[in-house]
């Protein structure tokens, strides 16, 4: 396993971005580490992208009709908690995403280039 990468301009650290459920699924993971600045990710008005750097294909998180958005949000009942590992769900539909290409997070304002997916 590669070692967590800390962004802290967003007040996580970052525990890998990796394909899941057949490769139809890309999984980010990420530990809180201060609440204040990890908002950007965590608030649901903000609708997190990943795009391939190489070919500029976009990667949105899925909204299934039942359940809502494929991500964890903080809310008033459930505020971010410091050190509590938080996920995101990307649809890669086609698959095109693969096992060893960068990728870039844009979240609200922030922008995190060059991450690696597993």
């Amino acid at each position: 396993m590669a070692p967590a990468q800390s962004l802290p301009d967003l007040g996580v650290e970052l525990l890998g971005v990796r394909l899941s459920g057949a490769e139809f699924l890309i999984d980010l993971r990420y530990r809180v580490k201060d609440t204040a600045k990890a908002q950007a990710l965590v608030q649901r008005q903000v609708h997190p992208v990943l795009v391939n750097e190489v070919t500029g294909d976009r990667y949105y998180v899925p909204q299934a009709p039942k359940i809502g958005s494929l991500r964890q949000s903080a809310t008033a009942k459930q505020p971010v908690q410091a050190d509590k590992v938080y996920f995101m769900l990307f649809a890669n539909p086609d698959r095109r995403l693969r096992s060893g290409d960068k990728v870039t997070l844009y979240a609200g304002d922030s922008v995190v280039k060059d991450l690696l997916v597993r």
